[in-house]
């Protein structure tokens, strides 16, 4: 026997003793249940452990998620669709976030963790009025998909969910959401091809935060009378252009209070 199963087998036998005599042997996890006509041809419900009878409740639900997100999709032209690399020193990250559209930042929403989010193990909770846009590329010589999750208390349609693109010569495209997926808004539409910079526009019109997760911009072969039917958005996104083109130019930006905790705490730690 191996070291390391010894040891495995040593730390469950002091669990095991601390939570009392027979708590490990007691547990029954239920397989998932059959549907009728499943395979072995047996009933659901039917049977149990000793003719017991009737299903046994599940205790628990366990996922599995990739810590780099949605990874599937690796054609998408949106830098970090699902906030994976969402960091305090990100000086300029691939998501813009403010209250509106002409006090667009860096600074780091808030983050939810976890299996609250759609992929991976993060993504952002967007406050009431609040916009976030995300910034990719175009793909030359082909149309576009795009897509994004959104959890929303009230009805899917009070999120407002556009393609829009650098410059000012290329129509905006709305993504309308449909059935909801998982207690999630999927939001999606089609654009013919872009010849400039592209960005996903999200602004919370609910009345509650919302959560955004998993967006996907991908190039697609599609015909023609697809995306003409696309439905262009009715908001003028002119200004949001001209202080995206502004933003995302490289320069140096100074620290938030909280990146400079964070530095002081390093610098600190390194010291000591």
């Amino acid at each position: 026997m191996s070291p390391a199963l010894v040891l495995r087998l040593a730390v469950v036998g002091a669990l095991c003793a601390a939570a009392g005599v027979g708590a490990c042997a007691t547990e029954v996890v239920a397989p998932a249940p059959k549907e009728a006509g499943g395979a072995g041809g047996e009933a659901l419900g039917t049977g149990g452990e000793g003719g017991a009878g009737g299903a046994v409740a599940a205790k628990r639900t366990v996922l599995t998620r990739n810590p780099f997100g949605n990874v599937a999709v690796v054609d998408n032209l949106l830098w970090d669709g699902d906030f994976e690399w969402l960091s305090p020193f990100s000086d300029q990250y691939a998501w813009l976030t403010g209250p509106n559209s002409f006090s667009l930042g860096y600074d780091l929403p808030k983050q939810v963790l976890g299996a609250a989010c759609r992929s991976g193990l993060k993504c952002i909770e967007l406050k009431k009025n609040a916009i976030a846009v995300g910034t990719g590329v175009a793909s030359a010589g082909n149309a576009l998909e795009a897509s994004v999750y959104a959890v929303v208390d009230g009805d899917c349609s009070e999120v407002e969910v556009a393609l829009i693109g650098f410059g000012d010569d290329e129509p905006d495209v709305a993504l309308v959401p449909g059935a909801r997926v998982d207690g999630w808004c999927r939001y999606a539409g089609v654009s013919a091809e872009r010849k400039h910079a592209l960005a996903l526009y999200v602004h919370n019109a609910s009345a509650h935060s919302i959560r955004v997760d998993d967006a996907v911009v991908r190039p697609v072969v599609l015909m023609a009378s697809k995306f003409e039917r696309a439905k262009r958005s009715l908001s003028d996104f002119t200004e949001l252009k001209r202080e995206l083109r502004r933003r995302t130019k490289p320069a140096p930006r100074p620290r938030t209070d909280r990146e400079r905790r964070l530095v002081r705490e390093l610098e600190r730690r390194r010291a000591e």
